[in-house]
């Protein structure tokens, strides 16, 4: 359109010099003369309007390459930041792994939780999903569909993570509170019974022989072993199939084709 327009302009500018050279080469009084009298302000007007409309649609193109370079620049900036949290993702499944194969090794495979409390992060930023349909004619359907699975087993993956520490905190805050007033029951019951021997009514047989204290410590150390070990925290049937659905289910992508075809999306941003 742009080159359209400068190509009639510059043929109407042609036409008006020629016209305008003609006109004063003429006599004066000449029929040509009065025929571009008539027709120079048309002209004129016709001219005036292909320019405003070339430097128009001159600045419409070169607001549409502005925006253009823009969202490329964004795309990539995207696809920088998803590669690297596909990355993370990989790492952290292939520690989680590595330890399920030792536990198994170790205690045998119904011994371990595919993924617990102690996992490391796996997806704790999720750039995919929301910014996915950006790379739909950038990659082709073979690598679009690669990585967008493997990020829904992460984003499942994660989600168990995520499941697995919030059990674990919610059962370490009911032990503690457990353990609290179990120790302030157990510590009225001894000043009940000091308060009784006190005022000479009958005790329990030889609580006070053995030391109010030294029984209080003791209950203590004994509710403490049953109560904070890590095996007694329970983990349910469902999270470890989860897990292991979302393990079994993740592919590595960063050394695949489709992985090389993002990091070329990435252009000249860090990796």
């Amino acid at each position: 359109m742009r080159w359209f327009l400068s190509g009639a302009a510059a043929v109407l500018l042609v036409v008006i010099s020629a016209l305008s050279y003609f006109a004063f080469t003429a006599q004066l009084g000449s029929q040509f003369l009065g025929v571009f009298q008539i027709l120079a302000p048309s002209l004129a007007t016709i001219l005036t309007a292909v320019v405003a409309l070339m430097i128009y649609a001159s600045q419409q193109a070169t607001q549409r390459l502005w925006l253009d370079a823009k969202q490329d620049d964004e795309k990539a900036r995207l696809a920088s930041t998803i590669y690297k949290e596909i990355k993370s993702a990989e790492n952290a499944i292939e520690k989680i792994r590595a330890k399920n194969i030792e536990k198994i090794q170790r205690y045998g495979p119904n011994s371990f939780s595919l993924i617990n409390e102690t996992a490391p992060p796996i997806l704790p930023y999720e750039s995919w999903t929301k910014n996915k349909h950006l790379f739909v004619g950038a990659l082709s359907s073979e690598h679009f569909d690669t990585i967008d699975q493997s990020f829904e087993a992460a984003i499942q993956a994660e989600d168990c993570r995520a499941w697995a520490l919030d059990l674990f905190r919610y059962q370490a805050q009911e032990k503690a509170r457990a353990r609290v007033d179990a120790v302030n029951s157990l510590t009225k019951e001894l000043v009940v019974e000091r308060l009784r021997a006190s005022k000479g009514h009958p005790t329990v047989p030889g609580l006070l022989d053995d030391g109010i204290d030294n029984i209080k410590d003791a209950c203590e150390k004994e509710f403490y072993r049953l109560t904070s070990l890590p095996s007694e925290i329970f983990v349910p049937k469902e999270l470890g199939d989860r897990a292991e659905q979302a393990l079994g289910s993740f592919k590595p992508i960063i050394n695949t084709p489709a992985g090389q075809a993002l990091k070329q999306l990435c252009r000249g941003y860090s990796l």
